[in-house]
């Protein structure tokens, strides 16, 4: 994967994870609350995406049941 690939992949929905706990403690608490739960989103979709380029975690083809 290449170096520019890589970072919007990865970098991008963390620093939007970033940005929406920022911008969260400046606004109204039921924004702000959405905020955390759109910055939980995106650090999760990096989380699992990591996860798939790791390989040998398992998945569906590997453990059929």
């Amino acid at each position: 994967m290449s170096s520019r690939r890589f970072a919007l992949r990865y970098g991008g929905p963390l620093l939007l994870a970033l940005i929406c706990v920022i911008i969260a403690g400046y606004v109204s608490p039921i924004l702000g609350y959405v905020l955390v739960i759109a910055a939980f989103f995106f650090f999760f979709e990096v989380a699992t995406s990591l996860w798939e380029r790791a390989g040998g975690t398992g998945g569906m083809g590997q453990y059929k049941q």
